[in-house]
């Protein structure tokens, strides 16, 4: 049966997916201390490591659903512009600080979806936005919020 969710809630367990999927060795050439913990809803952070890194993936402020086309008298279509935010959580240790940790996470997140920019088949094209990070202040923890715009196409019932 087809998935029959929202297309915005899709994208968002799709990026999910996605980062949960990541190659352990990364571009950069090393690997995490832990793999990346991902998901959709908020975690106490704490100091004893076990929940960095993390990302959180959550929906956006300032999403819009411009009509496209009328394709009917029953149906029209639309184009989600859809703000992902991505929130990457980092602590450094005894070799490598929290900035360099997040400079890492934050790369590896733009590039895995810069890499499959339809999110197989749900959108087609992700655009990176602005980003705000903690210039470093909160050593030995790092964290940023990364903005995506993601364009997906949807036909929908009009009355």
């Amino acid at each position: 049966m087809a998935n029959v969710e929202p297309v915005r809630d899709q994208i968002l367990d799709a990026i999910v997916e996605k980062y949960r999927n990541m190659a352990p060795t990364r571009a950069w050439g090393g690997q995490y201390p832990a793999p990346p913990r991902v998901t959709r809803q908020w975690f106490p952070l704490g100091l004893d490591g076990t929940e960095f890194p993390g990302l959180i993936v959550a929906a956006g402020s300032g999403s819009t659903l411009p009509l496209v086309d009328v394709g009917g008298a029953s149906s029209a279509r639309f184009t989600h512009l859809f703000r992902v935010t991505v929130w990457g959580y980092v602590k450094g240790d005894d070799t490598t600080i929290a900035v360099r940790w997040l400079q890492r996470l934050q790369a590896d997140v733009i590039l895995e979806l810069l890499a499959d920019q339809s999110l197989g088949g749900l959108c087609r094209e992700i655009q990176v936005e602005q980003d705000q990070t903690d210039d470093g202040i909160a050593e030995p923890l790092g964290g940023f919020a990364q903005t995506f715009l993601v364009l997906a196409d949807e036909q929908l019932p009009v009355g």
